[in-house]
């Protein structure tokens, strides 16, 4: 399948350093389908990115910048792709060009086949329909942003159904306490909670301890209660003997102030969708929602939902 990037990409001779302006100027003004110039820097293929040259292309006006040499450090590196490597490897590197939002340099082994500009490369991504496995959370393996945003298009306008914003309170007083591995076995945890009791239902991961939740409107309050209760019941065992006999670990607030927080739970701010709306104005609706969810459940001392019966964008129903 990657070797049918070959047909989308471009023929590009690499420069050598040091680069005269003038030199990768005439280069960019003759490849225009292309954000970056592959450059040979000590025997290995780098880049040079237009965005990077800009201050130096436009200080050709006065005439002496281009006959300048771009500085070294404006040579970067670039995502590459091996046609001849596995799926795992060329997957990665799939991943690594949309993050950063860049063509690619496509490689047969050692030989240098060219460059497929950012606009061929996310055709072929999605004539190919591997989008949702390039845009899964690496930690959990759920589905991200873009496979949240297209679930809800797919949702919306069809019949009733609730989406519901998920986070972990006092997760960072936890992974400040316990390190990045140990909050990361947290959000593994969680994952595997809401997965659990979302059999057969959507749940995707936003990023870090944020989760998102779509489901019918008919059981949802019971799967948000068993949510809860499953990941109170264990996530003691997540914190020292010490901190567990206390039941509560001091740290410092967002404002340098020391004091005591409670075990972690979760928040859950959740509306229900009966008309067509984005993904938008149901995020920026449950904003406040969010904010009451997670003030009741410290309060609480225990994971805590709440349904918004706003209407997005109208009055309240």
């Amino acid at each position: 399948m990657f070797s049918s990037l070959r047909n989308a990409c471009i023929s590009v001779e690499p420069l050598s350093t040091p680069i005269m302006v003038s030199r990768a100027l005439e280069q960019f003004a003759a490849s225009r389908d292309i954000d970056l110039l592959p450059v040979v820097e000590g025997g290995a293929l780098k880049a040079l990115y237009f965005k990077d040259c800009i201050p130096f292309i436009l200080g050709c006006e006065n005439g002496r910048a281009c006959k300048s040499y771009l500085p070294s450090e404006v040579v970067r590196e670039m995502p590459s792709l091996d046609i001849r490597a596995g799926e795992k490897a060329s997957m990665e590197a799939l991943k690594e060009a949309v993050k950063g939002e860049s063509s690619l340099a496509l490689f047969a082994e050692r030989l240098f086949l060219g460059i497929v500009p950012l606009k061929q490369l996310m055709l072929f991504i999605h004539k190919n329909e591997i989008k949702e496995a390039i845009t899964l959370n690496p930690l959990t393996g759920l589905p991200g942003n873009y496979s949240i945003e297209k679930e809800f298009e797919r949702r919306v306008g069809r019949e009733p159904f609730v989406v519901c914003y998920v986070d972990i309170n006092d997760f960072k007083v936890y992974n400040d306490q316990y390190g990045i591995t140990q909050g990361d076995e947290i959000i593994k945890y969680t994952a595997y909670v809401l997965g659990e009791a979302c059999k057969g239902h959507f749940v995707g991961h936003v990023g870090g301890d944020d989760f998102i939740l779509m489901l019918p409107e008919s059981g949802a309050a019971e799967v948000f209660q068993r949510v809860g209760a499953t990941f109170d019941n264990r996530v003691p065992s997540f914190y020292s003997e010490r901190h567990r006999e206390l039941g509560y670990v001091t740290a410092k607030d967002r404002q340098g102030v020391i004091r005591k927080f409670g075990f972690m739970h979760l928040s859950m701010a959740a509306m229900v969708i009966k008309e067509k709306c984005n993904f938008q104005e149901v995020t920026a609706s449950l904003a406040s929602l969010k904010a009451y969810v997670k003030t009741e459940s410290k309060s609480k001392g225990q994971s805590f939902h709440a349904f918004d019966k706003r209407k997005v964008g109208g009055k309240a129903s």
